[in-house]
């Protein structure tokens, strides 16, 4: 992510916040289409997700969910359209820069 080619739009959150930043909101939109072992974490300008991993071999690493390449409506969700971002949530936001408009 040297490059700065992915951007953090939307951090979710609890509480009162927007439905599109609501955690809870995000869990009950994305529960079919993304590996139940990541959890939403934000999403960037284009509606893909950076998500942490519940898994126990490799928890707390932060994936890139491409929803381009998800699977199809009613398709169990795969693992295909998904790459490891960071080894953790402090690697992955110190490797954010700010986009200069």
């Amino acid at each position: 992510m040297d490059n700065n080619d992915r951007a953090v739009h939307t951090v979710f959150s609890v509480g009162a916040v927007k439905p599109i930043a609501s955690i809870f909101s995000r869990l009950g939109n994305f529960a079919s289409r993304v590996p139940t072992w990541l959890l939403p974490l934000a999403r960037d300008e284009g509606g893909h997700l950076f998500a942490l991993s519940l898994c126990e071999a490799d928890s707390g690493t932060v994936w890139f969910w491409d929803h381009e390449y998800e699977a199809g409506e009613g398709d169990q969700p795969t693992e295909d359209n998904i790459t490891r971002a960071a080894d953790d949530q402090q690697t992955f936001l110190q490797s954010l820069n700010p986009i200069i408009i």
